[in-house]
């Protein structure tokens, strides 16, 4: 497929009558994209300088978790503070993919397959597929590399997921999630 070719993404809850479909744009960006609703967390910023004494960048980051239909622009007051004068600032808004508890990456729905594993950590899977081959992963005795050092999923795995250290940690976690997984079915 060409790098410019129109992609579009789909989802369909099972339990619930949600169903969302991204359209003819790369759903992937970090930009939010007309008609295309994100579920997920945003980041709101801008940034100008003090139209009075120029003296300083005023700044804002906002983060939150979004709210549907997401406004693509905000404005705030800031002040600088050099000469305390108070200046709008509009704020662009910008898609928040949670790679650490896991979200869908087009529409930033958080995943149902992740549990954590310790502080700031998760294991999360998008279906069970993905799921077994963590397990397998996470199993196995010998990991060995590919001809490409950098070319497979596993090897963009964190330092501490690959560490031997957390595989009783991580294999609980995962048999949680399967737990979890064949009560919903």
């Amino acid at each position: 497929m060409a790098a410019n070719s129109a992609m579009a993404a789909k989802f369909a809850c099972p339990q619930c009558v949600l169903a969302l479909e991204s359209g003819p744009q790369w759903p992937f960006s970090i930009a939010l994209v007309p008609g295309v609703p994100w579920y997920g967390r945003l980041r709101f910023s801008g940034s100008r300088i003090c139209g009075y004494c120029g003296e300083k960048w005023l700044r804002r980051n906002i983060e939150s978790d979004s709210v549907m239909p997401v406004p693509f622009t905000a404005e705030t007051i800031v002040a600088c503070p050099v000469c305390g004068r108070e200046h709008p600032l509009e704020l662009q808004a910008v898609r928040i993919h949670d790679n650490v508890r896991g979200c869908e990456p087009a529409f930033g729905i958080a995943l149902a397959l992740s549990e954590p594993v310790a502080s700031r950590q998760y294991v999360w899977a998008y279906n069970r597929e993905h799921l077994a081959a963590l397990k397998s992963f996470i199993g196995a005795k010998l990991r060995e590399r590919g001809p490409v050092a950098n070319a497979s999923l596993f090897s963009r795995l964190p330092a501490w997921f690959k560490s031997a250290r957390n595989r009783e940690k991580l294999t609980k976690a995962i048999s949680r999630i399967e737990q979890r997984y064949g009560a919903m079915r």
